[in-house]
């Protein structure tokens, strides 16, 4: 499966064909990724909040809470427990989508220069690969569900 696996993936490796319950699977438990990405984000934003948003004081226990719960259902998914996978899916076009268009809101309203929108576009490379992941997650979990086949949460 390895070798037909990297012949046939594409998006550069992380589009991984779903054609099979091995490969379902699979597809599911690479889909956890993208949810412990979201979960290490709220870690990062729980250690060092921003000074200059206006937060509560307990925006950084929230935050911890929050990458706690993630991070759990993140290993969660990566064992195989794909009842998991459309929920967090959807979560994570929430925040694929808050995640590049916020950055770029800030930047026109502060009158950004060339240099800040060039590192705004580079930093869109790791959430686009993590969408891959989080959406052939849920191509996998589509064909489990389509087949039949147990998807325990």
């Amino acid at each position: 499966m390895g070798n037909q696996m990297t012949s046939k993936a594409g998006f550069f490796g992380y589009w991984l064909p779903v054609d099979d319950e091995e490969s379902a699977r699979d597809a599911v438990k690479m889909s956890g990724l993208p949810v412990l990405v979201m979960g290490l984000n709220f870690v990062i934003l729980s250690l060092f909040p921003s000074p200059y948003q206006a937060t509560s004081d307990y925006s950084s226990v929230i935050s911890g809470v929050v990458a706690l719960v993630l991070i759990f259902v993140a290993f969660r998914i990566r064992g195989g427990h794909a009842g998991l996978v459309p929920g967090t899916t959807s979560l994570f076009c929430v925040f694929i989508v808050l995640n590049a268009v916020l950055p770029y809101i800030g930047y026109f309203l502060a009158g950004g220069r060339d240099l800040d929108l060039f590192r705004l576009t580079i930093s869109l490379i790791i959430p686009a690969i993590c969408a891959a992941l989080a959406l052939n997650g849920w191509r996998g979990w589509r064909w489990l569900r389509k087949n039949n086949l147990p998807t325990p949460y």
